[in-house]
């Protein structure tokens, strides 16, 4: 379930109003109870309040204070934050909101961002004093445009992993590698860049474990592949502008040369 050592705590908490109405001394509290929580992997159960007394250096009166109030809600729409059972106090939905998530979520949520972020972007750089039927339907057609743009990104990102995986025989394990694959995708290289990449990379010695330590030598890579490309385009051109050498030309005029001294050397008295 949640990690032992870390527990997640969502941005959303700035804006929620079961938060935002607590005083300073139950928020620090209720952050508190939450890394409890998580410590002691319960699926959300908190220890005991003698315990959690004795573990944030307060009173049981205290703890428990800070337990009612985190109990009340302002509206019956609202969940409690804190719920009380028989089998103790327990921080409300928290394994649901603690659960793990796999890579292809966290792939999905992390380029749905960046999606929004890019057009965020491009919707700030319209004209203010755009009318308001041809904003709407630039924003109509950048909702279809990036849609179309969202599916060939995925496809890239499909395709780079493929790539990295034929070369290195390695799957994405997180967040790191997938900003590698991003990083590489715009780079623009290819399974020939990777592969020298990860040729350079173990030949130094090392051990390959993560996509983004390919990600410069694949890059570099590249770069030289480029290079000589058009080293070997620049050859091919200047040698396609020189002038061919007509060698049967060449002879005769040599001939004729020849015999013109000839004839004047007999002309010679």
């Amino acid at each position: 379930m949640a990690s032992t050592f870390y527990m997640k705590l969502f941005y959303e908490s700035i804006d929620d109003p079961k938060m935002g109405r607590l005083s300073d001394h139950d928020w620090r509290r209720c952050v508190e109870f939450f890394m409890l929580a998580g410590e002691l992997d319960l699926d959300g159960f908190l220890p005991d309040p003698k315990d959690m007394a004795w573990r944030l250096r307060t009173t049981e009166k205290d703890i428990l204070k800070s337990l009612e109030s985190l109990q009340k809600t302002q509206s019956p729409k609202e969940s409690q934050i804190i719920t009380k059972s028989d089998d103790g106090y327990c921080v409300t939905n928290f394994k649901k909101r603690q659960k793990r998530i796999s890579d292809a979520e966290r792939m999905d949520a992390y380029r749905e961002r960046k999606r929004k972020r890019d057009t965020n972007d491009t919707n700030n750089k319209q004209d203010c004093d755009e009318v308001v039927t041809s904003r709407n339907a630039d924003i109509d057609i950048d909702k279809d445009l990036n849609k179309d743009t969202n599916i060939d990104e995925k496809n890239t990102i499909r395709a780079i992993q493929r790539m990295i995986e034929t070369v290195t025989g390695k799957t994405p394990s997180g967040f790191k590698d997938i900003k590698a694959m991003d990083e590489m995708e715009q780079a623009g290289v290819i399974q020939e860049d990777i592969q020298a990449g990860y040729k350079w990379y173990t030949d130094q010695g090392n051990t390959f474990n993560y996509y983004g330590s390919i990600v410069k030598p694949s890059i570099t890579a590249m770069n030289k592949r480029i290079q000589e490309k058009q080293k070997h385009k620049t050859v091919a051109d200047a040698t396609k502008d020189e002038p061919e050498i007509d060698y049967k030309l060449m002879r005769k005029q040599i001939e004729e040369e020849r015999k013109a001294r000839e004839n004047d050397n007999a002309n010679v008295p």
